[in-house]
């Protein structure tokens, strides 16, 4: 009995941190396909959502969130297909994403933070809505820290 216990909890324990793993790696790899390097030490899911740290190279703050927001829907994206072939039970879909950018443009550096829904981020990395009008909606949780 406590056999089956074990590797009841194995079994659902593997597929979590498949889950994890798949959506870290997502993120990674379309941060990576536009030359941002993005480690995992860079993210963070709790249960309030997903954190992501992200360094810009020069003042070009906005493209680096951009680029982190899009990269957390395509990796959405992605979770929702492992599920629908069965390679994983649930979905990790994070309530809300917030992407802080590490701007160099003193010598202590600028460091923005933003927030979005789900649902906005969905939008945006399937093309429903453009990237200007994204940035409107988002631009009041935007705020340097």
């Amino acid at each position: 009995m406590k056999m089956l216990r074990l590797l009841i909890i194995l079994v659902f324990g593997i597929h979590f941190l498949f889950g994890n793993y798949a959506f870290y790696s997502k993120v990674r790899n379309t941060c990576s396909s536009y030359r941002l390097v993005v480690e995992q030490k860079d993210m963070r899911l709790t249960d309030e959502g997903f954190t992501l740290t992200m360094n810009s190279k020069r003042n070009n703050f906005e493209r680096v969130m951009l680029i982190g927001f899009a990269s957390v829907g395509k990796a959405m994206e992605h979770q929702r297909y492992l599920q629908g072939i069965g390679k994983i039970e649930q979905a990790l879909i994070p309530a809300s994403v917030t992407i802080i950018v590490n701007v160099p443009v003193t010598r202590d550096n600028l460091i923005v933070s933003a927030s979005a829904s789900t649902e906005l981020i969905e939008k945006l990395s399937a093309g429903i809505i453009e990237t200007s009008q994204f940035m409107q909606e988002i631009k009041d949780s935007i705020q340097t820290l």
